[in-house]
């Protein structure tokens, strides 16, 4: 059997040492919660808004895309119709709404631009089947944050499109979709 030496001890000792460094280091990890709403502007508008209470909405996150035409597109909701821009959407979902909610809040976030899109630039469209189907609603008082009744427990997919006249995220951006099923 081999005798271990001081210079061998010695070297066992610095790989525990560094490896005990290493693991301490990894496992410092920092956590910025914000909580409540954010102005429109300025430095803080940059951060997340907080999800309304409600039920679990795991968030949706997919790439803008540029498609190019038709240049506007024209969404259904029953007898109503709108026209929005089609040149650049996002496809996102599903999403399964829950027993005991009755609708959903949310806001749209885009991660590349780092930023909040206020809610009278885009339009969040959800499909069930062909006979559930409609956009969302501004929620009163806030710039950011959309809504819309659901209709049972059922899977939720989203197409976030742009208004008529306002200006799309840039294709390739990522956009997040955040919110809760609400009570």
């Amino acid at each position: 059997m081999k005798r271990e030496t001081n210079q061998d001890h010695g070297r066992r000792l610095k790989v525990l040492l560094l490896a005990g460094v290493l693991a301490a280091t990894a496992g410092c990890i920092c956590i910025h919660v914000h909580v409540g709403e954010l102005p429109e502007s300025g430095p803080a508008s940059r951060s997340r808004l907080a999800p309304p209470g409600g039920g679990t909405f795991p968030p949706l996150t997919a790439n803008v895309i540029a498609q190019p035409s038709p240049a506007t597109t024209t969404l259904f909701c029953g007898s109503q119709q709108m026209q929005v821009q089609a040149v650049t959407y996002v496809n996102l979902g599903p999403s399964m709404s829950p027993l005991g909610t009755t609708g959903f809040q949310g806001y749209v976030y885009d991660e590349t631009a780092q930023a909040n899109i206020p809610n009278t630039s885009f339009v969040l469209y959800y499909f069930v089947n062909t006979s559930i189907k409609c956009w969302s609603t501004n929620v009163t008082n806030d710039p950011h944050k959309i809504g819309f009744k659901r209709n049972g427990q059922l899977p939720y997919t989203f197409k976030i499109y742009w208004r008529m006249g306002a200006t799309p995220a840039p294709a390739g951006n990522q956009l997040t979709l955040m919110g809760s099923w609400v009570p």
